[in-house]
């Protein structure tokens, strides 16, 4: 038994047993408030007042509620609070006057705000997506991303499916790039997930080198078209997806056709469990 007799040896013990109840207290988590707080529904009316300006003159302020009704979800919410924060934020992307392409700041935020409640979050980002409120053209390309990104950052298995449909069919280089780029959020999720998604990438990767590197034909005008389009893809995709089948696998890889080479030599062997960067 140690001898805490000397007062060093009882400060130093005393010191010990104090860290480890901090690291204790610090690894439980805050409980659930047991009332709601007034001060959401506070910054929930002003949101609102602000968003229905018909002018659209007031969404500086609008963006500043967004931001705290956001960091309101970072720590523990009443279910009613967290209800009330997920229909403000939801009413930003799919209600009142649409802003204009180039003015898509609190339809950003309140993106960010949704990811952060996983599954309700990303079927709401994902139903905003597919009901097309921003329109496929080109100078909403930015916003369709930020959505895309939104249900990435989810993290939820709710978006994996919706990912996937975006990576393999997609045909707007920002968007396929978020799409590829969200995938590395999944770096912890089960060897299957990682699998099927590194199996995605890979081949659609290889599949835009392989067009990219074709000759040109002058009279297979077509030919040309898909070369060049397959080139623009790969300079929007290639870095975020790199990035992300290297935080799926842990490996690194100098093209899609040898991330396609090393898949096919692993994909039947044990995947070591990844951690959550």
């Amino acid at each position: 038994m140690m001898n805490l007799a000397h007062p060093g040896r009882l400060l130093a013990a005393l010191l010990a047993c104090a860290g480890v109840a901090a690291d204790l207290s610090a690894q439980d988590p805050e409980p659930v408030p047991k009332e709601r707080n007034p001060a959401i529904e506070a910054r929930i009316d002003r949101l609102d007042e602000a968003w229905k300006d018909r002018r659209m003159e007031r969404d500086g302020e609008a963006g500043g509620a967004i931001i705290e009704l956001s960091e309101a979800l970072d720590a523990p919410i009443h279910p009613k609070d967290e209800q009330a924060v997920r229909n403000a934020l939801a009413k930003v992307l799919t209600a009142g006057r649409l802003r204009p392409a180039d003015r898509i700041e609190c339809y950003e935020l309140a993106a960010k705000g949704l990811a952060k409640l996983g599954d309700e979050g990303a079927k709401i980002l994902i139903q905003t997506y597919e009901k097309k409120r921003f329109p496929r053209h080109a100078e909403w390309a930015p916003m369709r991303a930020a959505l895309v990104a939104a249900v990435g950052a989810s993290k939820s298995q709710v978006a994996v499916p919706f990912l996937v449909e975006r990576v393999q069919r997609g045909d707007e280089p920002a968007e396929l790039g978020a799409a590829g780029a969200a995938m590395k959020g999944f770096e912890a999720a089960d060897e299957k997930t990682r699998k099927s998604l590194v199996e995605i990438l890979a081949r659609r990767l290889a599949g835009f080198e392989t067009e990219a590197a074709a000759p040109a034909v002058n009279q297979e005008q077509q030919l040309n078209l898909n070369r060049e389009n397959a080139r623009r893809m790969l300079e929007a995709v290639r870095t975020p997806w790199d990035a992300s089948l290297e935080a799926l696998t842990g490996e690194s890889q100098e093209s899609g056709a040898a991330w396609q080479k090393w898949f096919q030599e692993h994909k039947r062997a044990p995947w070591p469990k990844r951690d959550d960067g």
